[in-house]
């Protein structure tokens, strides 16, 4: 966050010296920094975390499935639809629907879910990392300490799906194993630090304040 402005100062987090008030700065984790550390980590870090009190981002996004993903649902498709036709055949009144059907799934697998465009919100706050898609009510949060970054390429698959990311680069994040009420969810990779500006600062604040860092996608778990 901005410079503290408690009469006790503590002492950075990185360094261990007691900075002085004008110069200490809580950034999103909620931990104490003095200014020269935040400024070797990153200039633009120390001049974005002074003007923002929490890191946040918007961003859409539209997702494409792997290739190779692609044509393993083309051949349980055209399985599946052959598979129809030939139990279709012994009723030829179920012909129809049961084409229908298939088609109509088919089209949904293979054309509207991978091409649809995401809408999504980031925040970084006090040791929270809050995600929240546009149209979804409830948003993931998870502990900053518990999430996993990375610096994703367009190439790389984010899951089932790709996601296609401009300048070919951004900051992956990983939230999660989630904790629900009822049973543990797995982990979603989000990919954020779109922009240029953004991008720099989110990594030199996640690189400072020790966020742990995966050394591939399926190391954080999977989407």
């Amino acid at each position: 966050m901005g410079s503290s402005s408690q009469g006790l100062i503590e002492p950075c987090s990185k360094c261990g010296q007691v900075p002085n008030p004008s110069e200490a700065i809580y950034l999103w984790d909620g931990q104490p920094y003095c200014a020269g550390c935040v400024s070797k980590a990153s200039p633009e870090l120390l001049e974005y975390a002074r003007a923002h009190p929490e890191y946040e981002e918007s961003f859409q996004l539209r997702q494409r499935r792997p290739f190779r993903l692609w044509c393993k649902y083309q051949i349980i498709t055209v399985a599946v639809l052959l598979t129809a036709v030939a139990f279709a055949m012994r009723e030829p009144l179920l012909l129809v629907p049961f084409l229908v059907i298939c088609v109509a799934l088919w089209f949904a697998v293979d054309v509207i879910v991978p091409n649809r465009l995401r809408s999504w919100e980031i925040s970084i706050i006090g040791g929270d990392v809050i995600a929240k898609e546009l149209g979804n009510l409830v948003p993931v949060q998870n502990r900053l300490e518990e999430s996993y970054w990375q610096i994703a390429d367009a190439k790389e698959a984010t899951g089932w799906l790709l996601y296609e990311l401009p300048h070919q680069r951004a900051i992956l994040m990983t939230l999660g194993p989630l904790k629900t009420p009822w049973f543990d969810a797995p982990a979603m990779k989000i990919p954020c630090g779109l922009s240029p500006d953004k991008f720099e600062v989110l990594a030199a604040f996640l690189t400072l304040s020790g966020t742990p860092k995966a050394s591939t996608h399926g190391s954080a778990g999977a989407s």
